[in-house]
């Protein structure tokens, strides 16, 4: 075969995927088989080859097929690397902006907010990537943000994961303080807990893609709080950041590859 044919084994497998994401769990190995036209034989090799690199799965009847979750993480890898690189650079504009404040960037993962990019505000240029940092699922503006703007699945899912009582108090004293806390955030479109008595101020912004999908969240944090006359441009700054982040990474993800 000369090196500029395609392969058609990768190309029959494209199709495959193709098909199977436009009918998610919808088809089986015989429909598959009807509509690429291939004999029973290869598109069952094809299948049970995609199978077994969980790039396709099957549904729990066994008899139907969707993408697996090796198709997942690879947009989920490509997405964050997209995320980061381009939070990264705002987060150092933010920082430089606003000397002694920590700029922060999270994402919601399995249930848990995790910390993904975070500035040393000794060193406003440093980017630092936190290895394994969670955050408690109530009491910190960036898991309020993904709590407030998410899915209404994320809080059924941190409220059967986490006990309210072990993880909630004294931040809020009952459910009902949490609920009127995420019904201001959303009027306001953004996260500002009441200063605690340490004097911590924080602040989390939700960064939506093209989707209006939460992909993150965006804010400061900082034990000296601001006065309260520079609060407002400062969370005007975050809010800008947030849309900025949103819209490089939609732009990203919407660019043409490179040419053939």
């Amino acid at each position: 075969m000369p090196q500029n044919q395609p392969v058609q084994s990768v190309l029959r497998a494209i199709d495959i995927l193709g098909m199977v994401a436009a009918n998610d769990g919808l088809l089986n190995l015989t429909q598959v088989a009807e509509r690429t036209g291939l004999n029973r034989s290869t598109a069952t090799n094809l299948v049970r080859t995609l199978v077994s690199r969980d790039v396709l799965s099957r549904t729990s009847t066994r008899a139907n097929l969707r993408l697996g979750p090796a198709i997942r993480d690879l947009v989920t890898a490509a997405d964050a690397r997209t995320l980061i690189g381009v939070a990264g650079e705002r987060l150092t504009v933010l920082a430089g902006r606003h000397p002694g404040y920590a700029a922060v960037l999270t994402e919601r993962v399995g249930g848990q907010v995790r910390m993904l990019l975070r500035t040393d505000p000794r060193f406003p240029d440093r980017i630092e990537r936190p290895l394994n940092e969670t955050l408690n699922p109530y009491t910190k503006a960036q898991s309020l943000v993904f709590l407030a703007f998410g899915h209404e699945s994320a809080m059924l899912e941190t409220r059967q994961r986490f006990s309210f009582n072990d993880y909630a108090k004294p931040e809020f004293s009952d459910p009902s303080q949490l609920d009127a806390a995420l019904a201001r955030a959303r009027r306001l479109g953004y996260v500002c807990p009441p200063i605690q008595p340490s004097g911590m101020f924080r602040v989390g912004c939700p960064v939506f893609d093209r989707r209006d999908t939460l992909v993150a969240s965006v804010g400061f944090v900082t034990l000296e709080p601001p006065p309260e006359s520079e609060r407002g441009a400062l969370i005007a700054d975050v809010l800008e950041a947030a849309r900025d982040i949103g819209a490089a990474v939609s732009s990203e993800a919407d660019a043409p590859g490179p040419p053939a």
